[in-house]
């Protein structure tokens, strides 16, 4: 199965964390979310899943985890695989949101 793959990278960070993925999967269409210009989760999940194509296979790092989650509870039949990297299925703490 060679579906298209969707990284979704972590806070603050761009295509530049999956350049050795990108380029070992270049036999199939790649999107890398940009995840920096919305102020919440849902609201970049909706845009991604906006650029998106029909069925994809989807990879999460940290925050982007927290992403591909949102994405499997609205749009659950989009995605074939999933892969979610350093990530919490828990909403941050209380201590963590006011951590530096």
């Amino acid at each position: 199965m060679n579906d298209p793959i969707v990284f979704v990278p972590g806070l603050l960070c761009t295509e530049a964390l999956y350049a050795p993925q990108i380029a070992a999967f270049a036999d199939r269409p790649i999107l890398v979310a940009n995840t920096r210009e919305d102020d919440s989760i849902a609201a970049i999940a909706a845009r991604l899943l906006e650029e998106a194509p029909n069925r994809f296979s989807l990879i999460g790092l940290s925050m982007g985890g927290y992403v591909a989650m949102e994405i499997l509870r609205t749009a659950p039949g989009r995605v074939s695989r999933v892969a979610l990297l350093n990530t919490s299925a828990h909403a941050d703490s209380e201590d963590q949101k006011k951590a530096p």
